[in-house]
């Protein structure tokens, strides 16, 4: 966030929400390596939103750890874990790769990932697969 009166604004929409409703686990976006669609970025490359998002996750890190200091950030990815990078989305295993350089390179900060894997049906565990390196992530290939 480069505009000062928009992090002001986050931070104070942040406050709030801890002060009203004091909950330990606060999702930040939703399936955000799908950045174009899901977080009204428009066509943008990948490393230019990354560091804007890793901009607003600090703020929100920060505020809602000075209301609760058990509060805990999660970073919400798609199970898209392997997909071509575009100016609109990008494989949550890059997407989390590129996060965690960017978080570091600014000062690190606890943050805990929350995978998406559709909307309950079983599909996605179908194209999973067993292997880590797979397209797609799924109960199949979570456990161990």
């Amino acid at each position: 966030m480069s505009d000062k009166t928009a992090a002001r604004y986050v931070k104070a929409f942040y406050a709030f929400l801890a002060s009203r409703y004091p909950v330990c686990d606060y999702i930040i976006g939703e399936n955000v390596n799908h950045f174009s669609e899901n977080c009204n970025a428009g066509k943008i490359e990948s490393d230019s939103f990354v560091k804007a998002y890793v901009s607003w996750l600090r703020a929100a890190h920060l505020t809602l750890r000075s209301v609760n200091s058990s509060a805990t950030v999660y970073v919400s990815v798609n199970d898209y874990w392997r997909s071509d990078s575009s100016n609109s989305s990008i494989g949550a295993r890059s997407f989390l790769e590129k996060l965690n350089d960017e978080a570091k390179r600014c000062g690190d900060f606890n943050y805990a990932v929350a995978l998406n894997i559709g909307n309950g049906e079983d599909l996605p565990d179908l194209l999973a697969g067993k292997e880590y390196d797979y397209a797609r992530i799924g109960a199949s290939n979570l456990s161990d």
